[in-house]
């Protein structure tokens, strides 16, 4: 199991790492005409691609997370999920479709509202007791089993939706 977290965390990083610096490189190269115009077509094809790539990746290990919580409360699967956009803005969102982002923003929304309702404290940090045995359903950690399953459902119909652009 550490091995798969290792992995997952090093491909994210490696992920992160090369649309930081293919953006980085964008940004310091000369603006000059390309002489073929399906040259220039081509790399945005590629980097829109690996875009989606990034953020499909970034909401699956999301979707995962929350998945393991329908079964049972797992912190440290939720400590390594990404809490917000890779590079902690939206330089990657500026790559995609107006319909894209939407699709995007309303994942992380959803997430969100998740974290804040049933993981967050008052001070922002991460739950790591939960009250109450989970099959009585007024104990936190019941409902955030229910809630868990209710989100990993939205979520898995957000994939369907997202496959379009692939």
């Amino acid at each position: 199991m550490v091995g798969m977290y290792i992995s997952f965390t090093v491909i994210g990083l490696l992920q992160a790492l090369t649309i930081f610096l293919i953006w980085k490189s964008k940004s310091k190269m000369p603006v000059k005409q390309a002489e073929n115009p399906v040259e220039e077509t081509v790399g945005e094809t590629e980097w829109l691609k690996e875009v989606i790539r990034t953020l499909e990746f970034q909401c699956l290990r999301i979707r995962n997370a929350v998945d393991k919580q329908t079964d049972k409360i797992h912190y440290t699967e939720m400590k390594l999920a990404p809490k917000h956009y890779l590079g902690g803005d939206e330089r990657l969102l500026n790559a995609l479709s107006e319909e894209q982002k939407a699709l995007v923003e309303e994942f992380y929304r959803l997430y969100q509202t998740y974290l804040q309702q049933h993981w967050f404290t008052k001070k922002g940090t991460l739950k790591t007791v939960f009250s109450g045995n989970d099959s009585l359903p007024d104990s936190d950690a019941a409902q955030l089993k229910y809630a868990s399953k209710e989100l990993v459902e939205k979520m898995d119909a957000w994939f369907i939706a997202w496959r379009k652009y692939l």
